[in-house]
């Protein structure tokens, strides 16, 4: 239920926030949005690097396709890739991970403050 819900978030915040943030902005935004809902770390990492990554890979794919632009096939050649989806692969692959350390970050910095027992060694 988390993993759904962390992913649900994580895609509305990259839909909405990330035309008007800097990735680092939506970063910090995630990183919250992973700290108020806790779960296990894995879960938080997996479901906002994949909600934003998709989001990094279908909103350029879809902006290309309706304007027909040839920008990410320039970009392409002057980075030396042949194929242009091979450059909105590694946003997309960009965006899991940094979204992905982010969400981590946010869970980590939650469970620093839960309560797990007893205070004492054994």
């Amino acid at each position: 239920m988390k993993f759904l819900l962390l992913f649900v978030f994580s895609v509305v915040l990259a839909l909405i926030l990330g035309p008007f943030l800097p990735f680092y902005g939506l970063m910090i935004a995630i990183a919250l949005m992973a700290a108020l809902v806790g779960g296990k770390r894995i879960v938080a990492f997996a479901a906002s690097g994949l909600g934003v990554g998709l989001v990094w890979i279908a909103v350029p794919m879809w902006v290309t396709l309706q304007t027909e632009s040839e920008l990410p096939a320039k970009i392409g050649q002057i980075m030396g890739l042949e194929n242009p989806i091979i450059l909105v692969l590694a946003t997309g692959l960009l965006g899991f991970l940094i979204a992905g350390f982010s969400a981590l970050t946010g869970n980590s910095f939650r469970k620093i403050f839960e309560q797990t027992g007893s205070p004492y060694y054994r």
